[in-house]
């Protein structure tokens, strides 16, 4: 019962109320009233407490008197009266969280006020009641009879809410849970999920992945209105109250804040006071998007960018592109929504020809952007309306590198390739016949191209990246392709994903390593079931190996999702290989098989991961059916 800190107040504050409610006057059922008389119920004093002095001075009978030739001789008298005046109540002892020697000096710091404060024996004082209180907080029934303080105690924390609520803590006091690490209830994850705007989400991975990000934001937002501090007198006044705020959880009224600062600096066009104001809007953003609220966001950005215009035309232009743009896609890319559509919004006015003619450079990097942010709304986004968005983030491509040459811009040059093989290697899989096969071939192209710049010498990490890239869309195209060209192309996938991993390494870079391991593992497979005898069992026991080494990284706490998607492409490697003809032990993969299934299910959320979960029902179906099958003689 008693901990380190009292936990779960307003879900206690149910209970204890409820309860009060049978023994306090009839009629007091509801409301603040139940409350005072759970308050007057759970206040009465405990039992323990008449007899803590005796307690006390019987043991400090003994001790003083292995020290009696160094005491004056009416010492056990003084100490009596020490004890007397400073003795705790049950709410103190509670306070402490019946912490002995912290209650021990409590009781030493108040004679420094009354008239023992010269009491010739203030450390032995506290050595004595402090193994007095050890000995009384280890009896059960001295436990026992605190416990209407605790229960007091939860009451009086639950003050600051404005009505005792029925299911959860208040936001705050879940928020303070959650920045201390510690363990949030689902129901109580959800409250806080909402309180940021996302109500959608309700499996615990999702949820604990969601607020941990969400966390990790809260306090860089306290960091970044920290540094506010200094920026001019007037904003200083200001600045404390903003943190206060923070720290109570009261983003709106730290939103209202900043914005009296920002209006500050918005009679001035100089660029120091713009600067100072766009620092203040940045806060104001961050604060949006820790709500949920890319819109807010969008709209602060684009007023903070539009305040430039008088210090250059271009201006604008530049903070969008080069400033504000990497702060709402990661936002998009993070939590989905509309962060990626506004931040494509931020870079569209600037996509004509008429920034091209006064800065081309800016022109190009502006096409960057969009085709990135089109790109990745069109990974979340299926049929027509997703092929459409790769569509058009080939043609912002394909514009930038009218600029972005690898004579003039090999860095930047290389990127857009990476980026273009990228859009043509999602839209090649999702468009059939020989015009996919065409666009995955013009894929492998781009990213060979990259790799003329993206050389492992020079830029080993984007050189691994791309390698892995060429690897996934090499895998597709052998798919695709029948025969020894197929085979030839799974190959060379294969011979990419390994070249990734000499500098994707475990050690160095393990959610890349995994990444490309998973990706080898798929390419293992396939090729193994597009080849026959020992050589094609080698191939999925190699890939079964990969998907294994993954797991080593992608674990169920880190990485919920991918360690479940890992887990399924297991149990399609184990499948194939017990039904080839030649397999050694078809039972044994196909129990195994289906244990890796049914661990993938426990994170496939039927509701939110629909396509997930239907895919590995449907797998796990086949693998019984294929259990049945093989304890059926007549099979």
């Amino acid at each position: 019962m008693f901990s380190s800190r009292i936990d779960h107040i307003a879900n206690a504050a149910k209970l204890l109320t409820a309860s009060a409610a049978f023994v306090a006057k009839p009629g007091l059922n509801t409301g603040s009233s139940v409350y005072d008389a759970a308050q007057k119920v759970f206040k009465a004093p405990p039992r323990g407490l008449k007899t803590m002095a005796d307690d006390i001075t019987n043991i400090a009978d003994d001790v003083l008197k292995g020290f009696a030739h160094d005491l004056p001789r009416d010492a056990p008298l003084l100490f009596d009266q020490m004890v007397t005046a400073t003795l705790p109540d049950a709410a103190a002892i509670t306070a402490h969280q019946m912490n002995a020697a912290r209650v021990a000096k409590d009781m030493r710091d108040q004679l420094k006020d009354r008239d023992h404060r010269q009491a010739p024996m203030p450390d032995l004082f506290v050595d004595i009641v402090t193994a007095a209180f050890e000995k009384l907080f280890a009896e059960k029934d001295f436990a026992a009879d605190l416990t209407p303080a605790v229960y007091a105690k939860l009451l009086d924390d639950t003050r600051e809410i404005p009505e005792i609520r029925d299911d959860v803590k208040d936001v705050k006091t879940m928020m303070q849970d959650l920045l201390a690490g510690e363990y949030i209830p689902l129901d109580e994850m959800k409250a806080i999920a909402a309180s940021f705007g996302e109500h959608d989400i309700s499996d615990q991975p999702s949820l604990d992945r969601f607020l941990r990000q969400k966390a990790d934001d809260y306090r860089k937002l306290i960091a970044e209105v920290e540094s506010l501090k200094g920026l001019s007198t007037r904003i200083d006044n200001i600045h404390s109250a903003a943190m206060k705020a923070l720290r109570k959880f009261d983003l709106e009224e730290a939103r209202n804040l900043i914005e009296n600062a920002k209006e500050i600096h918005q009679q001035s066009v100089l660029l120091p006071a713009l600067e100072t104001n766009e620092k203040l809007i940045q806060t104001q953003v961050d604060i949006a998007l820790l709500q949920g609220d890319a819109e807010q966001a969008y709209r602060l950005l684009c007023a903070s960018a539009d305040s430039f215009a008088a210090i250059d035309p271009l201006e604008p232009a530049r903070r969008r592109i080069y400033n504000y743009f990497p702060t709402i896609k990661s936002h998009g890319v993070r939590y989905g929504g509309h962060g990626l559509q506004f931040a494509f919004d931020l870079v569209k006015p600037h996509l004509n020809n008429a920034l091209r003619t006064n800065d081309p450079n800016l022109w190009s990097a502006a096409q960057v952007h969009a085709a990135i942010a089109l790109q990745e709304q069109a990974v979340r986004t299926e049929g027509p309306e997703g092929a459409d968005l790769l569509e058009q983030s080939i043609t912002a491509c394909r514009a930038s590198l009218e600029v972005y040459t690898d004579t003039n811009h090999p860095l930047d040059w290389a990127m857009t390739q990476n980026n273009l093989g990228n859009a043509l290697g999602n839209l090649g899989p999702r468009t059939e016949g020989s015009k996919g096969a065409a666009l995955l071939e013009q894929a492998v192209t781009a990213y060979r191209a990259a790799l003329k710049v993206r050389t492992r010498a020079d830029q080993p990490m984007n050189w691994a990246k791309t390698q892995n890239n060429l690897g996934n869309v090499l895998r597709d195209q052998g798919n695709r392709t029948e025969g020894s060209k197929g085979a030839d192309l799974l190959e060379q996938a294969v011979t990419a994903y390994r070249a990734a991993l000499e500098v994707r390494t475990r050690t160095e870079h393990p959610v890349d390593w995994a990444k490309t391991q998973n990706n080898l593992g798929n390419a293992l497979g396939d090729q193994g079931n597009h080849t026959e005898g020992q050589k094609g069992a080698d191939l999925l026991d190699q890939a079964v190996t990969a998907y294994s080494d993954a797991l080593g990284v992608y674990t169920r706490i880190d990485h919920p999702v991918f360690w479940a998607v890992t887990q399924g492409n297991i149990t399609i490697a184990l499948k194939d290989r017990a039904l080839r003809s030649d397999a050694k032990d078809k039972g044994t993969d196909l129990a195994a098989a289906l244990n890796a299934v049914d661990l993938a299910l426990e994170v496939f959320d039927p509701e939110h991961m629909s396509y997930d979960h239907s895919r590995a029902t449907d797998l796990r179906q086949q693998i019984l059916s294929d259990i049945d099958a093989l304890s059926d003689p007549k099979s």
